[in-house]
């Protein structure tokens, strides 16, 4: 039985591509025998909702624990033993919870947008927001000159962190636990970066870090000295990678998978790198650092030099019987983020040429729109262009759909018209469910997926009239789709499911294991 601490960003229940490969492989890793731990440094997020929601669902193993930085530091500095405080602080909460206030003129908005605005004196000082089931999500308070001085969050009815502005700009987060000990202090400078973090516990210690960075190695670190035995850490995305590469060796073995491409455009080995500092001196510092597909890791070998500890490990997905669904012989659907770099515009304007010939086809478009500015933004753009051509009665935009497998295996074909992708899950997933993809020939992924004219096509890169005529040619042949289709899912089946690849993960950890001459541990840290 190995440790396995797996690092990433976020994981939430509504999971995107990243994080339904991180669910999945530690699904696995626990079914084969391991022990794992996804540890997430989000804020703002009560995982323990989120870790309950889905093992319900069954998307999660029930031996695999989430730990959150900010939950697992609250809990830790929480006494359960001062439980009359705890009471006591619930019952003022839940007052401050209640959308009447004596010395306010109130606005309320509860029942339509679960809002209320708190004026006095003709001053705007304070704003309330619930949640869906009707508990207090936060409340701001404003200066007299309108200005929000304080945003509240609550958490169970409890407060869970303080938001102080200056002059518009985020100046301190304050973090709480149930019996309102702070915590944790986030301090701001002018560029709203964090400069400062103060951590603080119940003996009276403090803890000083001058950056995200340093914090988050406190707190793998601790999680880590937690085993007896050495643990493997496995980063999944380059962000956290300086963070693990600075992690002690005798503390755990230090593996770092890429799951982005590094590169701006046009997105190739040569172009400027996005933060290049992320990877620049780290790779040598980690015992494995892996790649999706080949081609990247020659790229990332040529661009960091060749430190013997680069290894290629692809994603894969979940071997299912393929499902007895007639194929809709109009239907093509995309599956996608609502962000610039997916190109869902080439999409929109290729089928305008499609339906000039096949004016019964039609392009559904799947994917949640969140809470990202940037999302709703490329949404609506989107919603103008088919409007703009006139399309309305054959591209529609769906939303989120639990239902993956069955919209793709009812398709004639998928597309991607991604700018860049660090491998494109969505191609495997389409393949296993026997429908070919018609993709442009991007970095990376696409090529080492697809066997162009056998199991999908390849499309030059903003070619719209050479991707319109690919998906003509099978919305005209659903023979020739389904026979490319049946192609497509026996490759997947043989190269890209769990029983291909989690060997290999398994192979890596002898060969680190092998590799690292020091396995002793430190001491464990008493914080």
């Amino acid at each position: 039985m190995k440790n396995v601490i797996i690092l990433c960003d976020l994981i939430h229940v509504n999971v995107g591509g990243l994080a339904r490969v991180v669910l999945n492989r530690s699904n696995l890793f626990c079914e084969k025998g391991h022990s794992v731990t996804i540890l997430t440094i989000e804020a703002d997020k009560n995982y323990k909702i989120i870790e309950n929601d889905l093992k319900k669902k069954d998307m999660l193993n029930p031996r695999v624990k989430i730990i959150n930085i900010y939950n697992y530091y609250r809990k830790k500095n929480t006494r359960t033993s001062l439980i009359k405080k705890i009471i006591s602080r619930a019952n003022y909460y839940t007052k401050k919870a209640v959308v009447r206030e004596l010395s306010y003129k109130v606005i309320n908005e509860y029942d339509t947008k679960r809002k209320a605005y708190y004026l006095r004196f003709n001053n705007y000082l304070m704003h309330k927001k619930w949640r869906k089931g009707g508990s207090l999500e936060y409340i701001d308070y404003f200066n007299e000159n309108g200005s929000l001085k304080k945003r509240v969050h609550y958490l169970h009815g409890f407060r869970s962190k303080e938001v102080n502005y200056e002059a518009g700009q985020i100046s301190q987060n304050k973090y709480y636990t149930d019996d309102g000990f702070c915590y944790l202090i986030e301090v701001f400078n002018n560029n709203s970066q964090k400069n400062l973090i103060l951590l603080f516990n119940r003996n009276n210690k403090i803890m000083v870090f001058n950056n995200e960075k340093e914090f988050h190695k406190q707190f793998i670190t601790e999680i880590c000295n937690n085993y007896d035995d050495k643990p493997y850490l496995i980063c999944d995305g380059s962000g956290p990678t300086p963070t693990i590469s600075n992690i002690d060796s005798e503390v755990a073995y230090k593996i770092s998978q890429m799951h982005s491409n590094p590169y701006i455009k046009p997105y190739c080995f040569g172009s400027p790198m996005r933060k290049v500092g992320i990877l620049d001196g780290q790779i040598e510092k980690v015992d494995a650092f892996i790649t999706l597909t080949e081609k990247q890791r020659k790229d990332i070998i040529k661009e960091f030099g060749d430190h013997q500890n680069t290894y290629v490990i692809p994603n894969f997905v979940l071997n299912h019987k393929e499902l007895s669904l007639s194929k809709d012989p109009n239907k093509i659907s995309m599956f996608i983020r609502f962000s610039p770099e997916k190109n869902v515009e080439d999409a929109i304007k290729a089928f305008k040429l499609v339906v000039n010939k096949k004016k019964n086809a039609t392009l559904d478009i799947f994917g949640r729109v969140g809470s990202v500015r940037g999302e709703h933004y490329e949404f609506k753009k989107i919603q103008k262009l088919i409007k703009k051509l006139h399309l309305e009665n054959n591209v529609f935009l769906k939303g989120f759909t639990d239902e993956i497998d069955i919209e793709m295996s009812t398709s004639i074909a998928t597309l991607l018209t991604s700018k860049f992708e660090g491998f494109g899950m969505v191609i495997l997933e389409s393949m296993l469910n026997s429908t070919p993809v018609i993709s442009y020939d991007i970095n990376y992924g696409p090529s080492d997926l697809i066997d162009h004219n056998n199991d999908g096509f390849l499309v030059e890169p903003y070619n719209i009239e050479q991707l319109s005529k690919y998906i003509i040619e099978l919305l005209e042949d659903t023979e020739k789709a389904k026979k490319m289709g049946l192609i497509a899912r026996k490759k997947v089946l043989k190269k890209y499911t769990e029983d291909s690849i989690i060997p290999q993960w398994e192979n890596l950890f002898d060969i680190v294991s092998k590799k690292t001459v020091n396995t002793k541990k430190h001491e464990k840290i008493n914080y």
